[in-house]
């Protein structure tokens, strides 16, 4: 799928960002019912936050600890795919790893940047000659009143679409 278009429109207006999240929620059903909301985008840097609902809360009703991964993991898919081209490669996440400092009773914020140095030097360069790279990256959450509430280190995959093999 060529999400440019949506990409474009979103680094632009409010518009785009409510159609780019409207994309995210039926193109990843899982988080349909999160109702994760972009409220910033430009290239290389998303801005997102994960509502405080029924939906997102735990059984002390705080905001669940799944959630604050998922959207961790969302914000920083959106970064790398606003920088590289969905159409061209693959990005598969590999691992995570969450660390909760404390409990959020708040909307959660996530504000995620891509060096865009470290994308070209770790994923791009490295790409030209080898079949697929590793490249991790470190996303921040906050509350509402600006307490660290989780970090979140993602190591994805990114390979290009050419050799992408699902069959052995």
């Amino acid at each position: 799928m060529n999400l440019t278009p949506f990409f474009e429109s979103a680094y632009k207006s409010a518009t785009g960002r409510r159609k780019l999240g409207f994309l995210l929620r039926k193109g990843i059903p899982f988080n349909g019912p999160h109702k994760f909301k972009v409220d910033d985008i430009k290239p290389g840097f998303v801005a997102c936050t994960a509502p405080f609902i029924r939906k997102n809360k735990n059984h002390l009703g705080g905001i669940h600890a799944c959630c604050l991964a998922t959207v961790s993991e969302l914000s920083c898919g959106i970064a790398l795919l606003s920088c590289l081209d969905a159409k061209k490669y693959r990005l598969i996440m590999q691992n995570m790893e969450v660390s909760y400092h404390y409990q959020a009773k708040t909307a959660v914020h996530t504000h995620f940047e891509i060096p865009l140095e470290k994308l070209e030097a770790e994923v791009i360069e490295p790409l030209k000659t080898q079949d697929a790279v590793l490249v991790s990256f470190e996303v921040k959450c906050t509350d509402d009143h600006g307490n660290h509430i989780s970090t979140a280190w993602i190591k994805w995959q990114v390979k290009d679409w050419n050799k992408v093999r699902t069959k052995p």
